[in-house]
């Protein structure tokens, strides 16, 4: 469900509107949502507690995931809201009662959201030849990447922006006798943007500063995703500028889609006029507004090989039936026994086999719908309670996590004769098997995109006190080939109160993927899923190449035990062999916790689509 759709959503109003309303008809925990004026796609959350109004950004991540900083994601803001509803790390207090839209008000568009849901079906018709339901499709699942792409870099075409003129030209374009304070233009020049602001009859000069993740802002100002959005935030108040921004000084000769000149003597234009009209019209006459970015994301990859894909191999995460649980149906009994008679199975496909269960496709008919299934089927072998009873620990843990980023557990079949897992379907299989034969075609960039899916699961499993101990690209497995699920929770434990599993004696452990506490002491935490997730993102830059080969594990244990380390996989982008290194510290409470992780590949994988590599 999109914001628009919620009651509680108010569009594009200010932060003081927001206070007004929380003080003026709430107690604590009394919140609402509205437009995030900063960050393309992002929301606020306002909260009120003790009096005072709190206001919480929420991003809009490129994988189409709502997440406040720092914190979980979640697949809309319906269910960030409905998760902080209860007491939850990092909120002030829990969400208690919603402030409602007026019945039959709409949320207040922004300056240029107006026009932008036009461009975005105009682009998609020229690009895509899709109109109608199909085209409303695309933009419902590909919203974040397409706002990206329209928005980023309009200001080229806005009658406001002035290019390359220096200081003093500008200065003499703002001088026009009769207009008053607030007139402004933008320039450009070598180092970035300038905003010149004519006040009292003299012209003053702000620099916009660019910081490392691509924001822009005025010297110790809020930072924007876009220079649009900036100008839109500063024409509704000063802000820390002399004044606010009021008339654009419009670049001389400019013209708009429909060749009607647009001339300083005959235009007197409202705040609104002067964004918006400009800015519907740009993408008609010029559909290359598009970066390159945008083109990779929208001409999703051809298909890499011929095995059949249930969901499409180029399908994003939203567009399989695997995103939303299905529990989110509130016709559906989330029971973790499960009737034998509602499970078909496709004995003559074998998805995966060990050395006690091999796994099958099947087709599972819940309440309200059919859902396509992995099901782990136990083997028959002599030690076989034993083995139930393992298989049986591992579905109760499962049962517990919900998540986009997890296989989730449907629940068990025990029809007397055998013991089986239902199971999500991820059909493309281990992401260390699928890298192997698309080196020459999967790029870094979406390498980056699954493991940062990997990273938020992880996220989710480190706030719910959980440790994997066996995260591995091999328990990495792929529901479209830019969409991952983590897998296989046989070595799962849940933590103590101090955060700790420790384990009585070693098993049949993965030790290339462990931890050095994990073998010295047998202890486990996030931290040492931190170590094991560093060793997947090694293994999936290395497009599946098993770590240490040639080494034992005795070995690789003395090898870390003397500082070495893995080293960077050929072509792996520095800033995530950095990121390896620092999960690879030796003492576990150096390495960065998995929100922070998160955090890390998000911006790795921002700055890898960007520039394409």
């Amino acid at each position: 469900m999109e914001a628009v759709d919620l009651p509680y959503y108010f569009g594009q109003i200010s932060r003081e509107e927001a206070e007004a309303l929380l003080k003026n008809n709430g107690s604590d925990g009394t919140f609402l949502l509205r437009r995030s004026g900063a960050s393309v796609g992002g929301l606020t959350l306002s909260v009120l507690h003790d009096g005072r109004a709190r206001h919480y950004s929420i991003d809009r991540l490129l994988d189409g995931m709502f997440a406040i900083e720092g914190g979980r994601a979640f697949s809309s803001p319906r269910a960030l809201c409905d998760a902080y509803s209860r007491p939850y790390p990092g909120m002030c207090c829990e969400l208690r009662k919603p402030i409602l839209r007026q019945e039959g008000t709409s949320p207040r568009a922004s300056q240029f959201e107006d026009v932008g849901e036009q461009m975005m079906r105009d682009y998609v018709q020229k690009k895509h030849g899709l109109e109608g339901a199909e085209a409303e499709r695309m933009i419902k699942h590909q919203r974040a990447e397409l706002e990206t792409m329209i928005v980023k870099d309009l200001h080229e075409k806005m009658p406001w922006f002035h290019g390359e003129i220096n200081r003093e030209e500008a200065a003499e374009r703002l001088a026009v006798k009769g207009k008053g304070n607030g007139r402004f233009l933008l320039r450009q020049r070598k180092s970035g943007f300038v905003i010149s602001l004519w006040y009292k009859k003299k012209d003053y000069h702000y620099t916009i500063d660019r910081d490392k993740a691509d924001r822009l802002s005025i010297p110790e100002g809020k930072k924007f995703d876009t220079l649009c959005q900036l100008v839109e935030h500063y024409s509704t108040k000063d802000d820390g500028l002399l004044c606010a921004l009021a008339e654009a000084c419009i670049v001389p000769g400019y013209t708009d889609y429909y060749g009607n000149q647009l001339q300083e003597q005959n235009h007197q234009p409202s705040r609104k006029n002067w964004f918006s009209s400009s800015f519907s019209n740009t993408l008609r006459k010029n559909m290359a507004v598009g970066t390159k970015l945008a083109a990779q994301l929208l001409n999703l990859p051809h298909r890499m090989h011929s095995t059949e894909n249930v969901y499409g191999q180029a399908a994003k995460p939203t567009e399989t039936d695997v995103f939303e649980s299905p529990y989110n149906d509130p016709d559906e009994l989330r029971t973790i026994e499960l009737n034998p008679n509602a499970l078909t199975l496709n004995t003559d496909i074998e998805l995966g086999a060990g050395n006690f269960a091999t796994v099958v496709p099947g087709i599972l008919r819940m309440r309200s719908r059919e859902v396509r299934a992995a099901v782990k089927v136990l083997k028959q072998a002599n030690n076989q309670e034993l083995l139930r009873e393992e298989l049986m620990r591992e579905a109760q843990l499962m049962h517990q996590l919900d998540h986009p980023y997890i296989v989730r557990m449907f629940g068990v079949c025990d029809n007397n004769k055998t013991l089986m897992l239902v199971m999500e379907l991820a059909p493309l299989g281990p992401l260390n098997k699928f890298l192997r034969t698309q080196r020459e075609i999967m790029t870094s960039s979406g390498i980056a995109l699954l493991l940062f899916q990997v990273a938020q699961g992880m996220c989710y499993l480190e706030e719910r006190n959980f440790v994997h101990r066996d995260l591995a690209a091999r328990n990495v497995l792929l529901v479209t080939e830019c969409y991952a699920k983590i897998s296989d929770f046989g070595l799962s434990k849940a933590l103590n109160a101090e955060n700790v599993y420790e384990a009585r004696s070693v098993g049949k452990w993965p030790v290339k993927w462990y931890a050095p506490e994990c073998i010295d002491f047998f202890r486990f935490t996030s931290k040492s899923d931190v170590w094991s997730f560093a060793i997947t993102m090694w293994e999936a830059f290395s497009y599946g190449e098993k770590p240490y080969r040639g080494m034992r594990g005795s070995e690789v244990h003395d090898f870390l035990q003397k500082g070495n380390r893995l080293s960077s996989p050929l072509g792996c982008p520095p800033e995530a062999y950095s990121l390896m290194l620092d999960c690879w510290k030796y003492q576990s409470d150096v390495r960065p916790p998995f929100q922070q992780v998160r955090q890390r590949m998000e911006l790795l994988m921002a700055g890898l689509e960007a520039g394409l590599n």
